[in-house]
């Protein structure tokens, strides 16, 4: 209600295929990561139960190299490889709000060990790329929507098969300036460029890393299949993981730095694979009697950060509402594809978060939109809710599009069509004052993307200073990070009001 809907990008016209996530470019061009190895390169144990003690073995991406080669007799490695994931340049935007031209930005992702192409972010010059074992960042030097170059950020990622879609995805920007994402419990093991050994063979995390690829750094362990990541306007971020057929839901996963949410690949082969390990009765599970999955409770153990509130079914796409643009009643809302594998079953959730105590709880949830096989969903630079579309089916297929969704009589107006113009514009051109300025813009995405660039200019400290005395709350929150960003690249910052206590609370920098 309140929103008309629309197809402006479609799989005849502009070749969208299998699309799992999407994102902006600067100039409102759509950069959409297609699987077309889903099923078909990309595996799951429950289809190919010969391989699944090699896969349980399995403690890096070698393992899984040895696993594939063992079995190319039943799996030949010429069909492992036969299919490349795709990401797709959609341009050619109408007055209509329709899409007409498209390009194939990158391919050829298509080596044995590659996953599924599942998230994808525009950010400066830089375009990244989750695709285990390997996360990309690309770059179009010669501005043709084609990528020119391309380099590995981190690899090893997805030490197992286990299950189709346990992928790394992502991606978002975060209050402190870095490039936050997800991988499921297919698991990494590998040392940092840096020299950090993370080796999480069998679970699932949230990370980070900064926009030229480095320090990359783990922030929360022990999920399953965590989508996407999004951060509300006060800088708590949060993900969905999805449940395990065990009779648990899907839980909303509050990111706290260092937590654990207690989740093993283990938890999955003692119910869904019992006999392949040899055992004709399901054993009690702990994530089930220590109730792990649920909400706080007594029961579970004290190590880990429960769930913070259930939703949906199959969580896929997440974003927030940036604060302009499409509907009043959505603001403060983060948006949940809920993919089942068909339209019917399919579709958008809204919920809202606020403080409980140390911890979030969902005040608010309602479908948003329902029969759209959703698996993605961002707003575009003009305030409207774009949504990829997989069509239906648990394989690659040649079907999908994008839809939009606009609304009637779209929140603040005034300052949702200023964000366009912004946002292509770029920020390196404007001043220092005039970057101060947009830390209170009613916009998320521009007040985040002034504040990151002002990061950058010698007068930034005094000017982070300065908002952190403003009457605006955000204004003063962008301040906090700004500082943050610069304390962490060195830069003495000595703490005043900004961290006095008197205002609200911040995420941790």
């Amino acid at each position: 209600p309140g929103a008309s809907f629309k197809v402006t990008a479609d799989h005849k016209v502009t070749g969208v295929t299998s699309p799992t996530a999407i994102s902006f470019g600067n100039d409102g061009s759509v950069y959409v990561a297609e699987t077309h190895r889903f099923r078909f390169g990309v595996e799951d144990d429950r289809n190919n139960l010969f391989w699944y003690h090699d896969d349980l073995a399995a403690q890096t991406t070698a393992d899984r190299r040895a696993l594939h080669e063992k079995w190319k007799a039943k799996k030949p490695l010429e069909w492992m490889t036969a299919k490349s994931e795709i990401i797709r340049y959609v341009g050619g935007e109408q007055a209509d709000g329709t899409f007409t031209t498209q390009k194939v930005f990158g391919d050829k992702f298509n080596d044995v060990l590659d996953g599924t192409g599942a998230g994808v972010m525009a950010w400066d010059d830089n375009v990244y790329f989750a695709c285990i074992p390997k996360l990309w960042m690309l770059q179009d030097a010669k501005n043709d929507g084609v990528a020119a170059q391309r380099k590995v950020i981190e690899e090893g990622f997805g030490v197992r098969v286990s299950l189709s879609g346990h992928d790394m995805n992502g991606f978002a920007i975060g209050p402190d300036g870095r490039v936050w994402g997800t991988i499921g419990d297919r698991g990494f093991n590998f040392t940092t460029k840096e020299g950090k050994k993370y080796d999480s063979h069998n679970r699932g995390a949230v990370f980070r890393f900064e926009p030229d690829g480095t320090n990359f750094e783990v922030v929360h362990f022990g999920l399953r299949n965590p989508k996407e990541i999004a951060f509300d306007e006060f800088g708590n971020g949060f993900s969905v993981d999805n449940n395990s057929d065990q009779g648990d839901a899907a839980r909303v996963v509050y990111v706290v730095e260092g937590a654990d949410s207690g989740w093993e690949m283990e938890h999955q082969a003692m119910h869904t694979f019992h006999r392949e390990i040899g055992l004709e009765q399901r054993p009690l599970s702990r994530w089930m009697t220590e109730k792990v999955w649920e909400l706080q409770n007594p029961v579970q153990p004290a190590f880990i950060i429960p769930p913070a509130a259930y939703i949906s079914s199959g969580p896929s796409g997440l974003t927030y509402h940036p604060g302009a643009g499409f509907l009043e009643s959505e603001a403060q809302h983060f948006h949940i594809c809920d993919y089942r594998g068909s339209a019917g079953a399919s579709g958008i959730w809204s919920f809202k978060m606020e403080p409980a105590g140390a911890g979030m709880k969902m005040t608010e949830s309602h479908q948003l939109l329902w029969g759209v096989a959703a698996t993605d969903i961002e707003y575009d630079w003009k305030g409207r809710l774009v949504v990829s579309d997989f069509i239906t089916g648990w394989e690659s297929h040649d079907a999908g599009r994008l839809v939009t969704l606009e609304a009637n009589k779209m929140m603040k107006p005034e300052v949702a069509s200023t964000v366009a113009e912004l946002i292509k514009g770029g920020f390196t051109k404007q001043s220092s004052a005039e970057l101060a300025q947009l830390l209170a813009h009613g916009d998320q995405r521009v007040r985040l993307r002034a504040q990151i660039e002002l990061t950058r200019r010698p007068d930034a400290a005094d000017r982070f200073e300065a908002a952190t005395r403003s009457k605006n709350q955000l204004e003063r929150l962008h301040g906090v990070w700004g500082l943050g960003i610069l304390a962490r690249r060195g830069a003495a910052i000595a703490p005043g009001e900004a961290f006095s206590g008197k205002h609200t609370p911040v995420a941790s920098l």
